[in-house]
């Protein structure tokens, strides 16, 4: 007889096991994807044991947790969550807002944006790569899905003084603008008209 192995705990959910079961359009259809198998083989097995596997996806969606790392090691590599929100850009921003949307089908998208690899570790600090919009989400798949909750309470337990900090700074850059200075405090220089003949 065919046996289904589901994770015993949310805690044992890759982010890729997650999305699946967020995203999946049945409880069928996320059974055959987070255990590998046909819905053919799916078809034979009793009853009582699908209703308790249904009954056992229940369950791990209603035991979503959050774990927040600073720090983690991803293919060998080192990925640092952000430490600096004084530099997080107004891109970002709106990436991770509309990321937000759709947070089950972006995961892996809003993790590439807030875990960056360290490319200059000085032991309780360090230097993350600058946010492209090109990383490589699909690394984090194989994360913990603990690891995506504990970002985005950290993310939106931080996202009041992000906002703060975005409105003083386009409120700088409007106040420049108006008194006709360049960021430096500079004149903008502008060419005068010219009469050509």
């Amino acid at each position: 007889m065919m046996k289904i192995e589901l994770p015993n705990s949310f805690e044992d959910l890759t982010i890729k096991d997650m999305v699946t079961l967020h995203t999946s359009p049945s409880d069928e259809v996320c059974l055959m994807n987070l255990c590998g198998v046909h819905r053919k083989d799916l078809l034979k097995l009793p009853k009582r044991l699908l209703d308790e596997a249904y009954d056992h996806l229940k369950t791990l969606r209603s035991q979503e947790a959050g774990q927040h790392l600073t720090r983690l090691t991803l293919d060998g590599k080192p990925y640092g969550f952000i430490n600096d929100w004084d530099s997080f850009s107004f891109g970002e921003y709106i990436d991770m807002t509309t990321y937000a949307q759709d947070v089950y089908t972006n995961a892996t998208k809003m993790m590439a944006l807030l875990y960056r690899p360290i490319v200059l570790d000085q032991g309780d600090t360090y230097t993350i790569e600058p946010y492209t919009a090109k990383e490589n989400h699909h690394i984090f798949e194989a994360a913990p899905a603990t690891l995506f909750g504990g970002a985005m309470l950290f993310f939106c337990n931080s996202k009041r003084r992000l906002l703060s900090n975005l409105r003083v700074s386009l409120s700088q850059t409007i106040t420049q603008a108006s008194l006709g200075l360049s960021g430096d405090g500079i004149p903008l220089s502008t060419p005068s008209p010219m009469k050509t003949s």
